[in-house]
């Protein structure tokens, strides 16, 4: 038995993998929001607007 055999494979991160880097990441993660979303707050405004 080799240590070669045993060794763990780490997939490297990067974008051609399908992964992206900080920046490209974190505009991504700047446009999703959890609240006041802009079809949420036209929906709520015309509940309200119904009464």
């Amino acid at each position: 038995m080799n240590y070669e055999d045993n060794k763990i494979k780490v997939p490297r991160f990067n974008e051609a993998s399908g992964f992206y880097t900080t920046k490209k990441r974190s505009k991504i993660m700047s446009k999703i929001r959890g609240k006041n979303s802009k079809p949420e707050v036209l929906f709520r405004k015309a509940l309200w607007a119904k009464g």
